[in-house]
């Protein structure tokens, strides 16, 4: 594109303007080339921490899965103790009437004893 018209007050383009041209033509190209790089880099990117957002959304699924279980099992616990702590209870009443059985039962001997030797 190197001409040298002269007429109709058209201004000549040099080679040296045509190199600028060229040059700023080629920056805009790689600069260009860069953009669509960049912007690859941040599509992976993105994708990447789309997969670590459906990553985290399972565990945190996971997580409330396992807190659940953990508390149906410490209620299962808690009714456990409260069924060992009724069975306790029973066992010590039962242990009162037998201990009360116990002193009944040596009374009446002592009874049966009194009246046998009085006769």
């Amino acid at each position: 594109m190197n001409s040298n018209i002269q007429g109709n007050n058209s201004p000549t383009i040099d080679s040296e303007s045509e190199n600028k041209y060229e040059s700023i033509v080629h920056r805009v190209e790689e600069l260009g080339q860069r953009v669509d790089n960049q912007q690859e880099t941040i599509e992976e990117q993105q994708s990447t921490i789309d997969d670590q957002q459906e990553t985290i959304q399972n565990q945190q699924e996971t997580i409330d899965n396992q807190q659940d279980e953990i508390d149906e099992l410490k209620q299962e616990l808690t009714d456990q103790q409260e069924t060992i702590q009724n069975q306790q209870e029973t066992i010590d009443d039962q242990q009162d009437e037998i201990d009360e059985l116990k002193q009944e039962l040596t009374g009446q001997q002592e009874t049966m004893t009194e009246s046998t030797g009085r006769d």
